[in-house]
């Protein structure tokens, strides 16, 4: 069956109350001439009964009167005949009297429902038209997705493949290569996570938006469902329109940053990115600092010569002393090997290129904490989702042990991350920071733009519009149905909420006429 639209739902709905109006036309009809007919049944029977009483209050007054025995039983007789008629014409008025009360609450209650419906009715036209207006931006994005210039733009042999395989890519490859590979590591390091950072909060907020549906549904029933398909539709909506509307721009936008950073077409000779006096900064500072060990230890091989003139007896006895020298010096030269084993991680290599190595690192670590941290998040909002209101301890066991151990995988990369930048604020900071500043601003802007006009390139390359197209109509297809069920739902709902106001009408009119209903069923009376 195909999938339906937000326009078919909104003419479904129009069918739907169509139809409501028109049963409602029908009971207003009816209960108009049940009204007429209970009101000329009743007017009858109050005459009838009028007329009953007044016989009986003759038939009274000539039996009170009478001398002979003969005529006084017959009057006793005529009196009883005229009783059981009276009788008889009260229970006439009374299911007269309930027949208009009756068919009077049915014309009330149809007009009302005809009133609604034709309210809900107007209200499903104007869906309508509004569903035609979406669905034709539905239909344009749908369309476009899959054509003109974006149909060429996705997949392995696509624009944004073909740009990445392309000769500029490699040009401006090349022209980067002059940068030191571990600073490019490290730029690229950092890039890579802020990006991957906004890709999980986005992916984070829609996890949100999911959990927010299933809840709408399961406290609201069809006007939660149909709230919770606006939501989802809204997540889907978002990615195909920004393919539509933005894939095309992304594209080019990337090009012209990878076109940036190639030289200035015609001119000979090609500039360089770098000057020399900056690359030969870049390698001054890479190069590593002198060992603080090592210039100790010349000192000291500087001192013997200066005592060879004094003699043997001179050299002889520095080397006497040395053995004694050594026990000490074993044992404390143990404990902190221990200490910094516990305590410190092994150094960081020396030189700049061992600053951006450990920088690289801490930004490791600092990915892997953001992605621990999203997975405690993940896991907490599972577990409160559905009742937010119980208490951790009241988890079940199952849940509180994932949870744990989430907690635990996000402490333990806080403090790996904590370690790691440690290490790099202390040891070589300083050092990355000044090997760093050795690139020029706009160079280093141009290093931005690379990355990020790569990382658009291959988000492109990977996107499969017809996958966003048809999310898209499931979405819109859940959505309606939704809407159909609810439209479903309120006529029902309206014809429950009359009838049980109706009984409850009913009843009270019952309890208001009990006792001469009940007098009339003692005695017998039969209208």
């Amino acid at each position: 069956m195909p999938n339906l639209t937000l326009l078919d739902a909104a003419e479904a709905a129009q069918a739907l109350h169509q139809a409501a109006q028109a049963r409602a036309k029908t009971a207003l009809d009816t209960g108009r001439v049940a009204a007429a007919a209970a009101k000329a049944h009743l007017a009858d029977a109050n005459k009838e009964l009028a007329d009953r009483e007044r016989q009986i209050a003759a038939t009274r007054a000539l039996l009170a009167a009478a001398e002979v025995p003969a005529d006084a039983e017959a009057l006793v007789e005529a009196l009883a005949a005229l009783q059981v008629e009276s009788r008889s014409f009260q229970a006439e008025v009374r299911e007269q009297t309930e027949a208009l009360a009756e068919a009077e609450a049915g014309v009330a209650a149809a007009t009302a429902a005809y009133a609604a419906a034709q309210t809900a009715l107007a209200r499903a036209e104007a869906d309508a038209r509004a569903a035609t207006a979406s669905g034709a931006q539905t239909t344009a994005w749908t369309t476009a997705a899959t054509a003109g210039a974006l149909g060429t733009l996705s997949g392995a042999g696509g624009d944004a493949a073909g740009v990445l395989n392309g000769a500029d890519f490699s040009a401006a490859e090349d022209r980067l290569a002059v940068l030191p590979a571990e600073l490019l590591a490290a730029a690229r390091a950092g890039f890579e996570l802020e990006a991957d950072r906004t890709d999980q909060l986005r992916a984070a907020a829609e996890t949100a938006e999911e959990q927010l549906a299933a809840q709408l549904v399961a406290m609201r029933g069809l006007d939660g469902a149909v709230e919770a398909a606006r939501i989802r539709l809204g997540v889907v909506e978002r990615r195909l329109r920004d393919w539509v509307e933005r894939g095309r721009e992304r594209y080019d936008r990337a090009v012209v940053l990878i076109r940036d950073l190639l030289p200035p077409p015609n001119v000979v000779p090609v500039p360089a990115l770098l000057t020399a006096a900056e690359l030969a900064r870049l390698e001054e500072l890479r190069a590593p600092e002198p060992e603080p060990e090592e210039e100790e230890a010349a000192e000291e091989e500087e001192e013997p010569v200066e005592g060879e003139e004094g003699g043997e007896e001179g050299g002889e006895e520095p080397a006497e002393e040395e053995e004694p020298a050594e026990e000490p010096a074993e044992g404390p030269a143990e404990e902190p090997a221990e200490e910094e084993e516990e305590e410190e991680p092994a150094p960081p290599p020396s030189g700049a290129d061992g600053a951006a190595e450990a920088r690289a690192a801490r930004d490791e670590k600092r990915a892997l904490y953001e992605t621990a941290r999203i997975a405690y998040e993940e896991a907490r909002l599972a577990a409160f989702a559905p009742d937010a209101t119980v208490a951790e301890a009241d988890l079940p066991q199952a849940v509180r042990d994932d949870l744990d151990a989430k907690l635990e995988a996000m402490n333990d990369a806080d403090a790996a991350l904590d370690q790691a930048d440690l290490v790099y604020e202390a040891a070589v900071h300083a050092r990355f920071a000044a090997w760093s500043a050795a690139v020029p601003e706009a160079v280093w802007r141009k290093v931005m733009g690379f990355m990020d006009a790569e990382r658009t390139l291959n988000e492109l390359k990977a996107t499969v519009p017809a996958d966003l197209v048809a999310a898209l109509d499931g979405a819109v297809d859940d959505l309606a149905n939704a809407l159909v069920a609810e439209q479903r739902g309120r006529i029902t709902l309206a014809f429950l909420e009359a009838e049980v106001e109706a009984r409850e009408t009913r009843l009270e009119r019952a309890r208001a006429g009990r006792q001469l209903r009940v007098l009339g069923a003692v005695r017998g009376d039969d209208a």
